[in-house]
């Protein structure tokens, strides 16, 4: 956890995330990481949980995520990444303004049909449904995240 706290204070907007890490929560294992990603090589997850819950889950996946890996946190500028390569984290994606939602939702029809092994990884403390029927976040970009739903909360 303490490369994870020094890695983000590193960077106020975008930065790369520490490999070093290997932290195992209980309900998401290596082996269902790696099933998530051979089957669909495009996976949208959406891992809804407390921060450190999330962050473990994070560690395994990061084997099969497409470098470069582009991590967002709430406060920072979205910094979007090429559209036909690599991996886009995004920490409490709630917390996204609307402009931000509208920009991430038109990269993403965007990367469409040409981002082959492009990656988004969504995290939320709390399922983000309230928020699309209160009309504060996009329920297009809301249902293109939320192709994997884990629930690790428990």
């Amino acid at each position: 956890m303490e490369n994870v706290s020094k890695a983000v204070a590193a960077a106020p907007n975008a930065h790369t995330l520490d490999r070093r890490l290997r932290l195992v929560p209980p309900s998401v294992r290596e082996s269902d990481a790696n099933l998530l990603f051979e089957r669909t090589p495009r996976t949208n997850l959406l891992l809804i949980g407390g921060s450190k819950r999330v962050l473990k889950a994070i560690e395994i996946l990061l084997p099969n995520l497409h470098e470069p890996i582009t991590v967002w946190l709430p406060g920072s500028q979205l910094v979007l990444p090429p559209i036909a390569t690599g991996t886009l984290i995004l920490h409490e994606v709630g917390a996204l303004e609307l402009d931000d939602q509208y920009r991430l939702h038109a990269w993403i029809e965007r990367a469409q049909g040409r981002a082959h092994g492009t990656h988004i990884v969504s995290t939320s403390e709390a399922s983000l449904l309230p928020r699309v029927h209160a009309g504060v976040f996009l329920d297009t970009l809301y249902y293109r995240l939320n192709t994997v739903y884990i629930d690790i909360s428990a």
